[in-house]
């Protein structure tokens, strides 16, 4: 019997991680390599280029060594192979299934163990709002050496991928809202006391966020506002004392430690609103169903605020007020052209109960559309077609 259909056999997965800019990739990577292990019984190895980061990340992932080896829940972390060793890589292989996260490039000497028995290669896109990447979704990109990569993209529709949550992600929200007490002790043990006169806000963003334009448009307003810092959150170290000054006693930041991923989403279920940027710290702020203000990866000629757009759409129509408070808060945290300043926070702190039911209505639209369980049907449908993946007529995209 061939191996691609082997039964009773876990599937070994290969997910490669090369970290681009901050901590999103890996983050990506690691909360999607623990799904495909705990919840779906896969054997999974995950290889970074840098190593350093996953310790960040992971407190038990062999800080101050490598981490070549470590499993932890269910996943064998290893660093990189060098594309000019040979074409055998630590732990055996080749995989069944093997996942390129946001176009990382396999090495070199990986990819020729993959023509002996190729696998499902699939290509874990960036996630976006943008109605084309519908038709994007399942489309195969021969390679000159003869393999075969997929594209899969994450997003918000029925005929996307599919968007990244653990199948107990709300039971656990739910339980921590359930009591205030869970927030209060949580918050404490960060040093963080919420005064009675002030609303909360934890801050994730990069470095050319208009902190003083943050600041400024709380000089003068009805309520004061506590900024929770994660260490290293905002890049570089924030001037807080400049920006106190210029929010006029209305605005104060509190420094706290890193945080793991399993803190950070606390953190975000304790607050009143949350400042975050890139991908998985904006999914996770959805998930927590509280008012949030994105700050998406900047590219050039703007092509980010197209992005913007599209995900602002799905917020509610225009005539919505919390939905436009949402959108406005936004456009001007992103600097978009026309994009109002003092008003847009203020706007969105005075319609905070009316956004959490804007967003916890798109939660309820899209909760469902699980991205691992997607990647799993769609890479089995890959592995079990050995003549070669079954298509949609015309287009050469994978029938899902």
């Amino acid at each position: 019997m061939s191996d691609l259909v082997r039964p009773g056999r876990p599937l070994r997965w290969d997910l490669f991680c090369r970290v681009v800019d901050n901590l999103g990739d890996a983050a990506i990577m690691w909360r999607l390599s623990r799904q495909l292990a705990l919840e779906h019984g896969c054997s999974v190895f995950l290889f970074i280029d840098q190593p350093g980061v996953l310790q960040r990340l992971l407190p038990g992932a062999a800080a101050g060594g490598t981490i070549d080896g470590v499993t932890i829940d269910g996943v064998t972390l290893q660093g990189m192979p060098d594309d000019a060793a040979g074409d055998e890589t630590a732990q055996g292989g080749p995989a069944d299934v093997v996942v390129s996260g946001l176009h990382a490039d396999l090495p070199t000497g990986y990819r020729r163990r993959m023509l002996r028995r190729p696998p499902a290669w699939i290509n874990l896109e960036y996630l976006s709002a943008e109605s084309w990447i519908d038709g994007f979704h399942g489309l195969p990109s021969p390679q000159p050496d003869g393999l075969t990569q997929y594209f899969f993209y994450p997003g918000f529709t029925p005929g996307s991928g599919g968007l990244l949550r653990e199948s107990d992600l709300f039971d656990r929200r739910d339980a921590f809202g359930a009591d205030p007490e869970n927030a209060r002790r949580f918050l404490a043990d960060l040093g963080v006391e919420r005064r009675p006169d002030e609303l909360l806000a934890s801050l994730l963003c990069y470095p050319d966020a208009p902190l003083q334009s943050m600041a400024s448009a709380m000089a003068g307003a009805g309520t004061r506002l506590q900024v929770v810092l994660p260490h290293g959150a905002a890049g570089p170290a924030v001037e807080r004392a400049a920006l106190e000054a210029a929010g006029g006693g209305h605005i104060r930041f509190t420094p706290v430690p890193f945080l793991s991923q399993y803190d950070y989403d606390f953190l975000l279920w304790s607050c009143d609103v949350n400042f975050v940027r890139g991908e998985d710290s904006w999914i996770r702020a959805l998930w927590a169903g509280k008012p949030f203000i994105w700050q998406i990866y900047k590219q050039s000629d703007a092509v980010h605020l197209k992005k913007l757009e599209a995900f602002l759409r799905l917020l509610g129509p225009p005539d919505d007020d919390a939905a436009t408070a949402l959108a406005q808060a936004c456009r001007w945290w992103n600097q978009a052209p026309g994009a109002g300043a003092q008003g847009a926070l203020a706007g969105l702190l005075s319609r905070r109960m009316e956004a959490s039911h804007r967003v916890a209505g798109l939660v309820r639209r899209v909760c469902d559309i699980d991205l691992a369980s997607r990647l799993i049907t769609f890479a089995d449908t890959i592995r079990r077609n050995s003549a070669g993946p079954s298509v949609l007529p015309g287009t050469g995209r994978v029938q899902l």
